[in-house]
């Protein structure tokens, strides 16, 4: 199974979970978030996503130089070991 590592940037899930990165077993960031779910509760969820299951405007991913919101990589299957960087939308301009 592909590993996935999650590298967090300021984000709120690094201050939840203390660690700036994290890798985890997953064929899918769908999988990723269930597991994240499972081991630090549905917090994790709503760093994610809205009430109403929208993507969270907080949140974009980083993987192969793309930037990408979660919907877009929710169902994407990894066939290969990934690094996926979490970075939060920032204040300023």
């Amino acid at each position: 199974m592909p590993k996935v590592k999650l590298k967090l940037l300021f984000s709120p899930l690094r201050s939840l979970i203390s660690e700036d990165e994290l890798t985890i077993e997953a064929k899918s960031f769908r999988e990723v978030i269930s597991k994240l779910t499972e081991r630090y509760g549905g917090v994790v969820s709503n760093m994610f996503f809205t009430e109403d299951g929208g993507d969270h405007h907080f949140n974009y991913l980083i993987m192969d130089g793309r930037t990408y919101r979660v919907s877009e990589l929710l169902d994407l299957k990894f066939n290969r070991d990934k690094v996926i960087y979490v970075w939060p939308a920032l204040d300023g301009g």
